[in-house]
């Protein structure tokens, strides 16, 4: 068995795609499968749009602060763990998770570069009775996403990786700080000029309205 990972996307739009491969289904007849991402402050995932996904279900911690720009939310990495429901037939397992990066702060070079972790694989399955009173621990590289409650009455496997490199090197557009002041000053007409279309508009309706009181009334 082995786990393959590539990342596919331009811009803030993103497929993490997982690929296991299982030689013989019946070494994990009873095993649930699952995928774990470490994704970092500047990505995230959509919980509602996972949840339209019918190949697995998924945990995120923390949840995530839906578009809010990187320079807002907390820098602490997220975890997301997927139950994936394979078909027990296929030797191959494709899992697609749709991520998001945020918009970054301004940087000379137009662009930032994140580091996005390659995703681990893991077979959870029923411990037996003689071990149930101590379960092993899970395999060191999930211990620091895992609870213990999680998934306590089984025992872990890893599904070892493929890939050469364990992250995925992605790059996204941001704004450059010599631009800040135009924004500032286009934000600021904009605002200005909407102010004065509120002030015409709420003005020329009560007009209107007097005249159409007065008419009536003559």
């Amino acid at each position: 068995m082995a786990l393959s990972t590539s990342v596919s996307g331009q811009g803030f739009h993103l497929t993490a795609s997982s690929r296991i491969r299982v030689d013989d289904w019946s070494l994990v007849a009873h095993c649930s499968l699952h995928v774990l991402h470490v994704l970092p402050p500047d990505v995230y995932a959509d919980p509602y749009e996972l949840a339209l996904r019918p190949a697995y279900s998924s945990r995120l911690h923390p949840a995530s602060d839906l578009e809010l720009p990187v320079a807002a939310v907390n820098h602490s990495d997220s975890v997301l763990i997927l139950d994936v429901h394979a078909p027990r037939t296929a030797p191959d397992v494709l899992v697609d998770v749709p991520l998001h990066a945020r918009y970054g702060n301004p940087a000379p070079a137009s662009y930032h570069p994140i580091a996005l972790p390659s995703p681990l694989a893991f077979w959870a399955c029923p411990s037996s009775a003689r071990t149930l009173a101590h379960p092993p621990a899970p395999p060191p590289q999930l211990q620091p996403y895992l609870s213990p409650e999680m998934f306590s009455s089984h025992a872990i496997s890893l599904i070892p990786s493929s890939a050469a490199d364990e992250r995925a090197d992605i790059v996204i557009p941001v704004g450059t700080p010599s631009h800040l002041p135009l924004v500032d000053i286009g934000t600021a007409s904009v605002m200005l000029l909407m102010f004065v279309y509120l002030v015409y508009a709420s003005i020329s309706t009560a007009q209107r309205l007097h005249s159409h009181h007065r008419a009536k009334k003559d």
